[in-house]
């Protein structure tokens, strides 16, 4: 065994009957439910930027909780790199502080190990915590280290990761105590790249798979960080950061911030943002102004797209066009500054790959940001690579990913503004399309049922794991995740009416379906040519739905209803009376479908002629009527329409 590894294991040692000590305190906690999907709770050591040599710094360790599931506690075991970094102090992150968690506590030695553990309620009194970190997010932990004078050791990187020893070495501990949450995915320092963990042990690779059991499932993602060095104690000033995401899901929709830090007293005025974004993956719906704006009451943002990768963003402080000013001219504050949303691209070959979202510059005029007076705009100073994040050496040349150019450089466009870049991760599933109940087999009838649900239920009705049942819901492959083209299609595949994945071709325009609604016979007739198979109707107010006839199903609940083809089979209905009803709720909206897509519509709402003794609403007088209010008064059956 080497040395380091010696220090490492007597190191461990020494905190291990002190852990055991916490994780038996956890054990006596009140039993409570768990109920956790893979990838609810994360932990992420944040990575610090620009650290100045000879300054202490704080570095924080997250948690994101997504779930409802109460947390009873958590050992961490945290390396760093002691040639750069001293380890002072370790306190209470603010989301534990707010809860009013009862232990807290931090060991470490020499070799640049430090164990963190923390216990929400060890019952020792009538005094309980507030909260227990149930869908909750932020610091568990701060890490204040003083950083090296050593300038050999400026511009570089400095790992602050996640280490294992045992199987107790990073574990999270249910509400209840009965189980310990392991690794599920460990996230690499440098580049934050899924590391495949393995069963040797010391590793910074995660839990190996000895370690899970029953009571030790892979639920917690682990994301370590890093210290960066600057290259001189001049410190960052101005910095323009595009936000990273980790874990995006497919044909889903996406903000990502663009954060500003203003750590001087400089007034700004505004800003002029060019931003490149990778198409592949990325499609960019809208730009919203960020907070830091909104509550400033900033006079003007917009944004506009040319390039089909490029967007512009354009915000002014002070229009100085009447008496009305902003609040706050963004000095000594940080925060967002505007807000891109992507819908990004259902193509499952993009799963497990990241994307860039990176500053761009094709004149001086790009990526500036202007001081209250205006008669200085800021250009670069040093511009960050958005995977590794290390500066780059900017170019004399346009167009250009590497800052502005010297021949942009005056006395009024002075070199001041850090930029960098992000990126998405799209998550990792190797779920078939069409699979939404996750069992194995696509396209059968009770993904058809999941499938229904959601239309009328939402998103919660996808409770084994969200986030790879919305990946499976885009069974046409059309890249568009939970859309009715994607029911129909899996339907099809389920009648064998269809082969799975290719897309429907929509390119031929369609008749439109009018969807009529007789308020005084409380009917609702289709007036199309054709032929459909399934109408989601939204209503107005309560209203109760019965078939008129036909080879067709029908579901309501509350105010939404959907007709839809009898399960197992290819079932239509056509023009004529579909429904009776009975209520006062009007047409709010109605989407209609054949077996080839989707059905452009429309909504007629009418109060057509009575006509005496037409008990069925069916337009005319005949011996149906009869059979009808027989049926009202003596089998309880539904009442003529209308009873007047």
């Amino acid at each position: 065994m080497s040395k380091r590894s010696n220090l490492l294991a007597n190191f461990v040692i020494k905190t291990r009957s002190f852990t055991a000590v916490i994780f038996l305190l956890l054990l006596l906690s009140p039993i409570a439910a768990l109920s956790q999907s893979p990838g609810d709770i994360s932990i992420t050591v944040e990575d610090y930027s620009l650290a100045m040599p000879g300054s202490y710094i704080d570095v924080e360790v997250v948690l994101q909780n997504d779930s409802p599931a109460g947390l009873g506690g958590f050992d961490l075991l945290i390396e760093f790199d002691t040639a750069a970094l001293s380890l002072t102090d370790v306190t209470q992150g603010q989301l534990v502080t707010d809860c009013g968690w009862e232990y807290f506590s931090y060991r470490s030695d020499t070799q640049g190990i430090a164990r963190i553990v923390s216990i929400g309620d060890v019952n020792n009194g009538t005094n309980h915590p507030d909260c227990f970190l149930a869908n909750s997010s932020g610091p568990i932990a701060v890490l204040t280290f003083l950083v090296s004078n050593d300038p050999g050791l400026k511009n570089q990187f400095f790992p602050v990761r996640f280490y294992w020893m045992d199987c107790s070495d990073n574990a999270v501990a249910s509400y209840s105590g009965d189980t310990l949450l392991v690794s599920r995915y460990v996230y690499d320092w440098l580049n934050h790249d899924a590391i495949h963990e393995d069963d040797v042990l010391p590793t910074y690779k995660g839990a190996s798979d000895v370690c899970v059991t029953g009571i030790s499932p892979r639920i917690v993602d682990f994301t370590s960080g890093s210290v960066e060095i600057a290259a001189s104690q001049t410190p960052r000033e101005i910095s323009i950061t595009i936000e990273e995401i980790i874990g995006a899901v497919q044909g889903g929709y996406l903000d990502v911030e663009i954060a500003l830090q203003n750590n001087s007293s400089t007034e700004l005025n505004g800003f002029d943002l060019l931003i490149e974004y990778d198409t592949t993956l990325l499609s960019l719906t809208d730009v919203t102004q960020g907070q830091l704006l909104t509550d400033c009451a900033w006079e003007f943002f917009t944004y506009r797209t040319g390039e089909v990768d490029l967007v512009r963003v354009v915000a002014i402080g002070d229009m100085n066009n009447g008496d009305v000013h902003p609040d706050c001219f963004l000095t000594d504050t940080e925060g967002p500054i505007a807000v891109m949303t992507f819908q990004l691209s259902g193509d499952q070959s993009l799963e497990c790959q990241m994307f860039p979202i990176q500053f761009y510059w094709v004149d001086c005029g790009d990526n500036r940001v202007a001081n209250i007076t205006g008669d200085t705009v800021f250009v670069s100073r040093y511009v960050y690579d958005w995977l590794s994040h290390d500066p780059i050496q900017e170019d004399d040349e346009f167009p250009t990913y590497k800052g502005t150019p010297d021949i942009c450089v005056t006395a009024t466009s002075p070199r001041v503004v850090d930029f960098t870049g992000g990126w998405v991760e799209t998550d990792c599933w190797s779920t078939d399309r069409g699979d939404l109940n996750l069992n194995g087999i696509a396209y059968e009838i009770a993904d058809y049922v999941l499938y229904i649900q959601y239309f009328f239920f939402g998103i919660g009705v996808f409770d084994i794991n969200m986030e790879a049942q919305i990946a499976a819901s885009d069974a046409n492959g059309d890249g568009q995740a939970l859309t009715f083209l994607d029911l129909i299609y899996l339907y099809r595949v389920m009648i064998g009416d269809a082969n799975p994945i290719p897309a429907f071709d929509m390119g031929v325009p369609r008749e439109t379906a009018v969807f009529v609604q007789d308020t005084n016979w409380h009917t609702i007739s289709v007036l199309y040519p054709d032929s459909l198979a399934w109408a989601f109707m939204t209503f107005s107010d309560e209203i109760t739905l019965e078939l008129a006839g036909g080879d067709m199903s029908l579901q309501q609940e509350g105010q939404a209803a959907l007709v839809y083809p009898l399960t197992g089979y290819k079932t239509y209905f056509g023009e004529g009376l579909l429904l009776n009803y009975i209520g006062s709720g009007l047409f709010a909206s109605v989407d209609a479908y054949d077996y080839e897509g989707s059905v452009p519509t429309s909504i007629s709402i009418v109060a057509g002629p009575y006509v005496c003794g037409d008990a069925d609403a069916s337009g005319g007088f005949d011996i149906d009527d009869v059979v009808y209010i027989i049926g009202y008064i003596f089998t309880g059956g539904p009442p003529p329409v209308p009873m007047n």
